[in-house]
């Protein structure tokens, strides 16, 4: 048989003849035409379709939202992230300017310092270059001279002796 019945406490369709014994309306069933209770339930889905559609819609504009917020912050990610990197390259710059600037200016006070003591230590060596000449001669003169020799080189060997000593005792 044709089921042209639904009981909608049993939620079954049923047959004209289950809608006079089993499923006879009363507290516990209720028999109605399949085609009323299915326009009822047509009714009820496309209201829940258009529902389903309109929060779809909120869903794909708020996905959009989303979409256009995580381009936006990674651009401005990266933007950042090259004006950080600007930033420290003119640091790095700036620090290197700096470094030659202060290396410059320690090699002037190096040579500053070290002047000085050069033409110091080149006079000394003049000096003791001399003496050691003066003394070598002076020994020669002690060892092969005859007293005489030595006498008439006595004064001078004094003179040149006490000189090469105060050239060195001046800084």
């Amino acid at each position: 048989q044709r089921m042209t019945f639904y009981c909608k406490p049993c939620t079954k369709l049923v047959c004209r003849d289950c809608t006079v014994a089993e499923h006879r309306p009363g507290p516990k069933h209720d028999p109605q035409e399949v085609s009323k209770v299915a326009q009822k339930y047509k009714e009820e889905l496309q209201t829940l379709a258009a529902k389903t559609k309109a929060a779809a819609d909120n869903m794909k504009k708020t996905d959009d939202t989303i979409s256009k917020v995580l381009r936006s912050i990674t651009t401005n990610c990266e933007l950042q992230k090259k004006k950080i990197q600007e930033h420290f390259a003119q640091l790095r710059e700036q620090l290197d300017k700096e470094e030659r600037e202060l290396i410059d200016k320690l090699a002037k006070m190096e040579n500053t310092q070290k002047e000085p003591l050069l033409k110091e230590k080149e006079l000394l060596e003049e000096t003791f270059k001399s003496a050691e000449s003066g003394l070598q001669f002076y020994a020669d003169i002690l060892a092969k001279g005859d007293d005489a020799e030595i006498q008439a080189s006595r004064k001078l060997l004094e003179l040149r002796l006490n000189h090469s000593r105060h050239k060195r005792d001046v800084p």
